[in-house]
């Protein structure tokens, strides 16, 4: 084969990674599994890029392990760390760790002996690190924290450029491992805790050390946490700083349970974390679930109350998402006592019920308050949007209910420009 420019062959192999990143935009509301099946055999087109010859092979490398998805899950049939790390073996003095740019690693399995977290987390180029931890019931879950907690310090020399972390919970946290994180990853920009969907674990501090000496990441702009009322015991940390680190975006998912400390008690540090706070916000996401609450130990009152005093601190929010705790009639309510802003993007989700009644006419009305003249777009969406491909509840009678919001052309839905 000729040797063609180097320009040219980089050309040609983007050109093949871009097509393998268009069916992922095309076929992501599709059945999961018939994707991670075709997302194989079009990976197998990126390193047969890298076989043609040596001058292919190192941009087919970077594509081919720029976004890498490591699991021991056993059970589901997804086990290829060990794969990988025989991999790095036979690699020679190029290692394909100098190509990760983001990793995914799921630990359902359990976790891993020291020496490999260290192979696997020994990434320069990283940026983006997503870890699913092990279940509650999985071996050696008391250990797992521990033994992780070495790693996350090396990061930051093994890892300066990360800027993104996902600790996707399968277990209970405990506050001093995410506090040592956050000490320890200084260039951190966007940190999320728990599932976004799914069952919310919680934040624990069992009896022992938290750490109190330690630098909060100056540059971290996102904060996303989907816990239970263990969250709580986060805010209360924060109000120790002299300086209250505030981030620039927000997202609180709680799923509200009455577990090993009281309920009242473990968001009151949320409430003053919002009175202090709320008002620097830019953006916020809010989700109060009370469906594992005994009301006879905490009343609808009260809890809404909470709800209504976090939205009313966050006086100078440009987007706001919120999934009203009551249901859909009480959203007309709660746009009311929305403070005046500079709202520019209001979403609202609800758990679609078939037999649902929504209050459009009434939204209609309340979002015609000059109060919410700079709005720019408000959507309505389902709360399982991320795994449909029609996730907007403003379908044509809801459109036609809302002729004041549709005359100003702000009813927009997530994933689409209409």
């Amino acid at each position: 084969m000729p040797n063609l420019p180097q320009e040219l062959v980089d050309r040609i192999i983007d050109q093949v990674a871009s097509e393998i990143v268009e069916k992922y935009r095309e076929e992501l509301y599709s059945d999961w599994k018939e994707y991670e099946e075709g997302e194989g055999r079009e990976l197998v087109s990126v390193a047969q890029c890298g076989l043609v010859c040596k001058t292919w092979l190192p941009r087919s490398r970077t594509h081919l392990f720029s976004t890498t998805r490591l699991s021991n899950d056993y059970e589901s049939g997804a086990d290829n760390i060990n794969a990988f790390l025989r991999l790095l073996v036979r690699s020679g003095p190029i290692s394909p760790l100098s190509f990760v740019q983001s990793l995914d690693l799921d630990l359902l399995g359990g976790p891993l002996n020291g020496g490999d977290t260290g192979r696997v987390l020994n990434l320069p180029m990283l940026t983006s690190l997503r870890i699913r931890t092990p279940d509650d019931k999985a071996p050696s879950i008391d250990e797992f924290f521990s033994g992780l907690t070495p790693h996350i310090r090396l990061l930051a020399t093994n890892s300066p450029r990360l800027s993104c972390f996902h600790l996707d919970l399968n277990t209970d946290l405990p506050l001093p491992f995410l506090i040592h994180l956050l000490f320890n990853l200084p260039s951190l920009q966007s940190l999320t805790i728990g599932k976004p969907l799914g069952e919310n674990y919680d934040i624990v501090n069992p009896d022992s050390t938290v750490p109190q000496h330690g630098t909060f990441p100056k540059r971290l702009l996102t904060l996303e946490l989907h816990l239970s009322c263990g969250a709580g015991l986060f805010f209360a940390w924060l109000l120790t700083f002299a300086e209250l680190p505030i981030p620039r975006s927000l997202a609180l998912s709680l799923h509200l349970k009455d577990r090993d400390f009281p309920l009242e008690a473990s968001l009151r540090p949320i409430d003053e974390y919002f009175r202090r706070a709320g008002s620097q916000l830019d953006s916020l996401s809010l989700a109060l679930s009370r469906n594992y609450l005994d009301e006879s130990d905490y009343s609808t009152v009260e809890h809404l109350n909470l709800e209504r005093r976090l939205l009313e601190s966050a006086s100078r929010l440009s987007a706001l998402t919120f999934a009203p705790s009551d249901d859909a009639w009480a959203v007309p309510r709660i746009l009311g006592f929305l403070p005046s802003s500079k709202l520019t993007a209001l979403t609202i989700v609800f758990e679609e019920d078939e037999e649902a009644e929504f209050p459009w006419g009434p939204m209609d009305e309340a979002l015609s308050h000059p109060k919410f003249e700079t709005l720019q777009r408000f959507a309505v969406e389902d709360y399982w949007a991320n795994f449909k491909r029609n996730v907007s509840l403003l379908d044509e009678e809801a459109r036609a209910a809302m002729p004041l919001a549709r005359a100003r052309g702000i009813l927009h839905s997530r994933f689409s420009s209409d």
